[in-house]
């Protein structure tokens, strides 16, 4: 199985919960990877195109998950704070819309787990 295709496997699972309404394509899943790893060394126009294409996908994963409390706006820009804060993090060997999608789950928890700790 190419690396595409075992993306594709895994995101299947995501189009079901609304997350994804179709399956990236190669060439949608390398843009990605470039612009990532333009985003690691300061490149300001890769990350404008990574939150373009990313963020839609992050509300609705984060809308796909049972309420938090937050406003699902707010999770979003604390989602791409946190993904700006680990950005270095970021393995370019690695998919990065899973890596996105984890770090939208942690933020989500977090946000569950807030008013427990109030």
């Amino acid at each position: 199985m190419t690396l595409v295709e075992h993306l594709r496997f895994g995101f299947r699972s995501m189009v079901g919960l609304g997350a994804y309404t179709s399956l990236p394509t190669e060439a949608a899943l390398n843009t990605l990877s470039h612009d990532m790893e333009g985003y690691q060394s300061g490149d300001r126009n890769a990350f404008l195109r990574l939150y373009a294409i990313l963020a839609p996908d992050v509300r609705r994963y984060l809308a796909s998950l049972p309420e938090s409390g937050i406003p699902l706006d707010t999770q979003v820009d604390q989602v791409f704070r946190q993904i700006h804060q680990v950005r270095r993090t970021y393995d370019p060997a690695h998919p990065v819309i899973p890596w996105v999608l984890a770090i939208a789950q942690a933020v989500h928890g977090r946000n569950r787990r807030r008013p427990l700790e109030s």
